[in-house]
């Protein structure tokens, strides 16, 4: 079987809604519930918490992005695309730059400030992953 276009625009897609699902679950439910961690068990819990979602997101995003580089590779270069793929490259941006070095603090000194502040930086990274959505979703129907 050779992999076309199609397989890896289809990946691209997958991926995309998977993570959709997953980052309004973690802004909706799992960043609040932070709030109500035993603080004697919160450096356990923030440990447990990185490893654990880093082995769902991290396979997730890079397929995401990997199959983003192979289209521009493919010379796919709709400007919805492209849109959605600067998108993907801001949130890529947000959450090593952000998100991550809150997590990090949060191993030091877990305190419900951290965890508000975390909780708010991660809307912007919950609105460009479903504006993202949008932009491929525009972008099938003009393929």
């Amino acid at each position: 079987m050779m992999i076309s276009f199609d397989n890896i625009y289809d990946l691209y897609l997958y991926s995309n809604l998977a993570l959709i699902g997953l980052i309004w679950t973690v802004q909706i439910v799992h960043y609040p519930s932070f709030l109500y961690i035993d603080k004697k068990k919160a450096f356990e819990f923030q440990d447990f918490h990185m490893k654990k979602i880093t082995f769902v997101v991290m396979p997730l995003m890079l397929i995401e992005f990997f199959c983003g580089v192979i289209l521009l590779y493919l010379n796919y270069k709709n400007p919805v695309f492209l849109v959605g793929f600067i998108s993907l490259l801001l949130i890529w941006a947000w959450t090593f730059f952000v998100n991550v070095p809150i997590h990090t603090k949060l191993m030091k000194n877990y305190n419900d400030d951290l965890i508000h502040k975390l909780i708010k930086s991660n809307w912007p990274r919950t609105v460009l992953w479903s504006f993202k959505i949008v932009w491929v979703f525009i972008d099938i129907n003009k393929r």
